[in-house]
């Protein structure tokens, strides 16, 4: 992992990423708005990278090899939290109804609220 050369806040929990720090960078791009930035950049127009610090980085590390889907902009533990309650959720569901297992999947669960 990169280190850091001047302080800046992680993107994923906001705490700052003092100098030295591990951290992972996170190219950032956005489709070109005119012909002129097309001609400049391309179709991809390159914007200010984004960091993360060593904690949220090694959380985003397992998430990605798990294949699980992530925003930065949201604390990734937060994420990870309701990830794991529609594990919860799913695994619940399925053991009612076995029947049922082929056709849901656990991000059919996320956001989901068990009242029980």
């Amino acid at each position: 992992m990169p280190t850091l050369g001047r302080r800046r806040k992680c993107c994923a929990c906001g705490d700052v990423i003092n100098p030295g720090d591990e951290v992972f960078r996170f190219r950032r791009y956005r489709h070109a708005k005119s012909c002129i930035e097309e001609d400049i950049h391309g179709e991809h127009v390159p914007l200010a990278p984004h960091f993360t610090c060593e904690e949220c980085s090694d959380l985003i590390s397992a998430v990605e090899d798990l294949g699980m889907c992530y925003s930065l902009g949201e604390p990734i533990k937060d994420q990870i939290a309701e990830y794991m309650e529609a594990v919860k959720a799913y695994e619940k569901y399925i053991k009612k109804h076995p029947e049922k297992a082929d056709r849901w999947v656990v991000d059919d669960f996320i956001g989901t609220v068990d009242d029980e």
